[in-house]
């Protein structure tokens, strides 16, 4: 069999009434293939298909394990063309492995699988394959330049913190995700801590792990997040929320790279590279000493800085018409849906302030609303049909309430804005609702605001 180490491929069930699944394979790695069990990643509801059924490698090149499942795995060669009636030679094994060509057909019970080659977007270079799990989805320079650089950062000294930095939905957990996936960590974990949920005095608890008696409920020995994390990635969401305390307990951390676990005397050496992320402007919390100076030169050994979606347009179609694909795969929904012109010029006309996440929302409003082969303006949600009716357009947007004065003033401001509403507040601040309260909590003064 020939080496394809740059090529991409997707593996494409067929399930007993017609319907198919796709599910893009990654670069390098195992893929686990059977029924539903929570194991495996590829799940197969049919019940000629074993648990735990066989193992598909991808490498330099492809390869099958069958895990002496109860009736084989058949491969059916000759099958280039897709042509299901005609079949050159056919093998079944059991708890044998064996080599895949793309186009081959592989039988799991009764229900068939074929491997095909992936064709890349235009926009990929042609080292993505050999480097990304999944090549970015991205037209613009800027963002093309940046995934350039982490890309570089990805392979480099995997001890070293990576920042990310960026508005509130530009994706800064997928550009992680993509570096972990990317870097020799790859067949680590990958662990995501939201730090503003983290309640101060459960910080040490949910970082570090704690022993067994420790407390009323440690009926068991319990890993934090970094233990949790050992041999891979720790991702640490919106760390510009941290109180100072905690800040300082984490720059330890990273200073010694060693944990104690709650209630034990003994450290723990953890192999964790830390990649963090947040929406703050952190000079300026720096500046106004709500965030450690020490701490935030330690984070950024690399630094990236997502551009908002508003300032990369040639990014909003690409990304728009992927997230339609997802999302019909996730339904089963063989026809996707296409943007028509008129979509695509209400799309590149919207300013975004909530950026890919948002406009990931609407796409998946775009498919529900759909039933026809093309995406129209009227199939999204009302603020890009109607921007001038909306609140959005009579209300400050979000970036009025961020990095504008104190902490203290933004929320204030906020709530006076939404009229008290605590959903609304969060969206004009730029976060979640969980991390409005508990930033409340630093300010008793403050009264609650009311529900809905």
């Amino acid at each position: 069999m020939t080496p394809f180490a740059a090529a991409r491929f997707e593996l494409v069930v067929f399930s007993a009434d017609g319907e198919l699944q796709r599910y893009r394979l990654p670069v390098v790695g195992q893929v686990r293939i059977g029924r539903d069990i929570p194991t495996n990643d590829i799940k197969i509801l049919d019940a000629s298909v074993s648990g735990n059924h066989a193992i598909l490698t991808i490498g330099s090149t492809l390869s099958l394990q069958d895990l002496g499942s109860t009736t084989g795995t058949i491969l059916r060669k000759g099958d280039k063309d897709m042509d299901l009636m005609q079949t050159e030679q056919e093998r079944r094994y059991m708890g044998e492995s064996f080599h895949v060509d793309p186009g081959d057909r592989l039988l799991f019970g009764s229900v068939m699988a074929v491997v095909r080659t992936v064709h890349l977007p235009s926009n990929a270079q042609a080292g993505d394959g050999g480097t990304w799990p999944h090549p970015p989805v991205v037209r613009h320079p800027a963002m093309q330049t940046l995934y350039s650089e982490a890309r570089k950062f990805a392979f480099s000294s995997t001890r070293a913190c990576i920042l990310l930095l960026g508005e509130t939905g530009v994706g800064k957990d997928v550009l992680a995700r993509s570096i972990h996936a990317a870097s020799p960590r790859a067949q680590g974990p990958f662990i995501a801590a939201n730090c503003p949920s983290i309640v101060e005095s459960m910080f040490e608890r949910e970082m570090f792990g704690h022993k067994r008696g420790t407390f009323t409920d440690a009926k068991v020995d319990a890993k934090g997040y970094f233990e949790a994390a050992d041999g891979g990635t720790l991702f640490l969401d919106e760390i510009g929320d941290l109180a100072l305390s905690m800040q300082a307990k984490l720059l330890r951390v990273l200073d010694d790279r060693r944990i104690t676990r709650v209630g034990e005397t003994d450290a723990r050496l953890v192999n964790v590279r830390v990649i963090a992320a947040t929406n703050h402007n952190l000079q300026e919390s720096v500046a106004r000493g709500t965030f450690r100076r020490d701490l935030y030169y330690r984070l950024r050994g690399f630094e990236l800085e997502i551009p908002p979606l508003r300032t990369r347009p040639a990014d909003i179609v690409p990304l728009a018409e992927a997230f339609i694909e997802d999302e019909c795969q996730a339904m089963g929904q063989p026809v996707r849906p296409r943007l028509s012109r008129e979509a695509i010029a209400t799309l590149e006309a919207y300013d975004f302030p909530g950026n890919v996440r948002e406009l990931r929302h609407m796409m998946l409003h775009a498919v529900a609303h759909c039933r026809e082969g093309l995406i129209f303006p009227e199939h999204l949600p009302a603020e890009l049909r109607d921007p001038d009716k909306t609140e959005r357009t009579s209300s400050p947007g979000p970036e009025s309430f961020r990095d504008q004065g104190s902490e203290r003033e933004r929320i204030l401001r906020a709530l006076h804005a939404s009229g008290g509403n605590h959903v609304r507040a969060a969206v004009l601040l730029g976060i979640s609702k969980r991390t409005l309260y508990n930033r409340l909590n630093r300010y008793p003064e403050i009264p609650r605001p009311r529900k809905q």
